[in-house]
């Protein structure tokens, strides 16, 4: 799991990913939010309730190639 914040940056930083516009409804969020990748946790499957949505197959190549640059 990854943090998600809707407190904005003026400039996200190489670890975020801004989630705004179209993405808006398919991830479920009520207002544009940041994925921040310096802040990844495992939580137990069964502590989760309900899925409210998802991301664009680019958004979460963008938070791969992201989390990648970051474990360099």
């Amino acid at each position: 799991m990854a943090a998600i914040t809707s407190q904005i940056p003026p400039t996200p930083g190489d670890d975020e990913v801004l989630l705004s516009g179209n993405e808006l409804k398919e991830t479920g969020l009520p207002k544009p939010s940041i994925v921040k990748l310096s802040k990844i946790f495992t939580i137990h499957r069964g502590l989760i309730r309900k899925k409210i949505g998802h991301v664009s197959d680019s958004t979460r190549g963008e938070i791969l190639e992201k989390l990648m640059q970051s474990l360099r």
